[in-house]
Parts: structure tokens; C-alpha cells; sequence
């Protein structure tokens, strides 16, 4: 892999967005201190955007804080990578597969003001379509709806109706009348970014490896998600502190096995052909079921077997191995 090295300096309006998320900084400072204070040696911090600034980058670098964050497309540092990589990054060379999808890979050494960190370009078609066909839907919905038809208020009605589309309008009014053209540079700039996603990591590793691992950070939101509203775990209709207690704890270790399966079967390899998701669909086929008063395991498949060998989780032989006796 080809590593070039840079150095993009801050912009006012990086300053003034640190401004902005002051209470992520906040955060942060008290997150970092929990760890310290918890006698904790080494950690990882996977973070959103919103935490992205170069005062949190060198807190958690003055730390010896690892971590792994995207980095804004407004930032100079991350307009700075896809205007770097844009023409070379289709390059059949830089294709790669990661959970069944294809994803345009490049990487490079980078500085966040006196930090040295590594930056991952990643670019996938089918996410690049997606994008594009909303942006182009929602941009001509709001020409349908307000381009050379009057208003009693036409200029409020384009900012109400556009809304964070605005930007990539021009307008021209004919009494109370709008009409429309697009900003081609704006809309270009904006498409060029599509499909692609830049995370940035404290230390090199393999681009899967950091793609994964914040992939875990979304599965956990998502779960935390799953369990108040698809499972209806809240509102918690309990009546004591002590079963809340030891709801809140099964809820918890659930996660943390899952996060743990993930990183078995990225470890395994397993994330390059199938998803997580569908891994645990295919063990949840593997099933106790009572015959004749006995409980009984249904077969382990071809497909199952090797799941669990690459894993390196037991191979059931016996129905107490996967359900307590009795039944319980």
C-alpha cells in the first residue's frame, strides 16, 4: 500500500466548529479522566464526527488514548484527502471485499495539527448510487414544488421548503413569482463526496480491520436502539430497583456477547464473504427440540460447523450443550 505524507494546517472554520461542539470537548475531558481515573493502561475510543476536532485529537494523543473517528468532508483535512485521492481511488488496484460488498481502499499519513495519525479513504459504488438518487430526488421535488410558481412570500417559502438544500440553489423573482437554477459547482462538490467515508486511526492498521471496528460502534447504538424499541425493553415496567438492576445487566452482557461474536468473525475472516447478521442467522438454524420426552440436537450443518471451528466456539454434540436440563 502507498503511504504519502502531509501536512493540512486548520482553517477559521475549523476553529470556529470546535467553538460549537464545546460540549463534546467537555465529554471527552471527563471520558478521559473516568479512564485514567479507573487505573485503565490501554483503551480504545471509537467516536462520531461531532467529537472531531485537533483539541480532542491531541487530548486523547497527550493521553495515550487510542481511537478511531471519521473525519468531516468540511474540514480542510478531509477535503484536503478527496481532493487527493479522487482521480486514483477507482484504480481496479485499491478494490477490496469487505462483508460481501466492494470497497475502494487508500490510505495515508496525516497530521492533525502536532498529532500523527493515518487516514482511511474508503469508497463503495453501491452506497455512491444510493446517495445520488436521493440527493437528484430531493433536489427536483424541491423544483417541482416552488420553481416558477408564485407566493405570497417567495423567498421564505424557498428557505422553508429547500431547507439545507438552499445552498445549492440560485434564485431570481419575477414579482411574487420564483424561478430557479441550479449551483452546478455547489452540487458537483457535493456528489463527489458521495459513497465515500474517511476514518481517521491513531495508529496504522489494516483499513478492515479499522472499518470493522467502527462498524462495532454503530452496531452497539443500533442494538441499544433494538432494545428499546424492537424488543420494547422501555419503558421498563418494573417495580424494584434490584430487577431493573438485573435487567439492565442481562441487556448489557447480550451486547458484549455480540461484540465479541463480531470480533471472532472478523478475526476469522468470516465479515469478507457475509455479514453478521447473517452468520448469526445461519447458527440460530442449530436447535434443541424435545423428541419422546428427550431433548434432542438437530443436525450441525456443513456450513455451521465451520462457522464455529473459524471462530473457535465447541461444536454441540449434545442438547445440554446448548439448553440447561430440564428444559430451563
Amino acid at each position: 500500500m502507498r503511504y504519502s505524507k502531509r501536512r493540512l494546517d486548520s482553517s477559521a472554520n475549523e476553529r470556529c466548529r470546535e467553538e460549537v461542539i464545546a460540549d463534546q470537548v467537555v465529554t471527552l475531558k471527563n471520558l478521559v479522566a473516568e479512564v485514567k481515573a479507573l487505573g485503565i493502561s490501554k483503551s480504545l475510543f471509537i467516536l462520531d464526527r461531532g467529537f472531531y476536532s485537533e483539541n480532542n485529537i491531541k487530548e486523547m494523543n497527550d493521553a495515550n488514548i487510542d481511537f478511531i473517528i471519521p473525519l468531516p468532508f468540511s474540514v480542510n483535512v478531509g477535503k484536503g484527502l478527496i481532493s487527493e485521492t479522487n482521480r486514483e481511488i477507482e484504480s481496479p488496484a485499491n478494490a477490496k471485499r469487505f462483508g460481501g460488498d466492494i470497497f475502494y481502499v487508500l490510505e495515508s499519513e496525516i497530521q492533525i495539527g502536532s498529532v500523527d495519525a493515518y487516514g482511511y479513504v474508503l469508497f463503495n459504488k453501491k452506497r455512491e448510487g444510493l446517495e445520488t438518487n436521493s440527493f437528484y430526488n430531493r433536489l427536483i421535488d424541491i423544483e417541482c414544488a416552488i420553481d416558477g410558481k408564485e407566493f405570497r412570500n417567495p423567498i421564505d417559502q424557498f428557505k422553508r421548503t429547500a431547507g439545507n438544500f438552499e445552498r445549492y440553489f440560485e434564485y431570481t423573482l419575477e414579482g411574487k413569482k420564483i424561478h430557479l437554477s441550479r449551483r452546478v459547482n455547489a452540487i458537483s462538490q457535493a456528489v463527489n463526496r458521495f459513497g465515500k467515508t474517511i476514518l481517521l486511526s491513531s495508529s496504522r492498521r489494516n483499513w478492515d480491520e479499522v472499518l470493522s471496528l467502527y462498524r462495532e460502534r454503530d452496531e452497539v447504538e443500533k442494538k441499544f436502539d433494538d432494545l428499546k424499541n424492537e424488543l420494547e425493553v422501555m419503558p421498563l415496567r418494573v417495580q424494584k430497583v434490584e430487577t431493573l438492576q438485573g435487567l439492565l445487566f442481562i441487556f448489557f452482557i447480550s451486547l458484549i456477547l455480540r461484540a465479541i461474536l463480531l470480533r471472532r468473525a472478523r478475526e476469522a475472516k468470516l465479515l469478507d464473504k457475509s455479514s453478521i447478521e447473517e452468520i448469526l442467522m445461519e447458527l440460530s438454524k442449530l436447535r434443541a427440540v424435545k423428541v419422546g420426552g428427550k431433548w434432542r440436537l438437530t443436525e450441525v450443518s456443513k456450513k455451521q460447523r465451520m462457522i464455529l471451528e473459524k471462530m473457535e466456539i465447541s461444536v454441540p454434540v449434545e442438547a445440554n450443550m446448548v439448553i440447561k436440563k430440564g428444559g430451563v
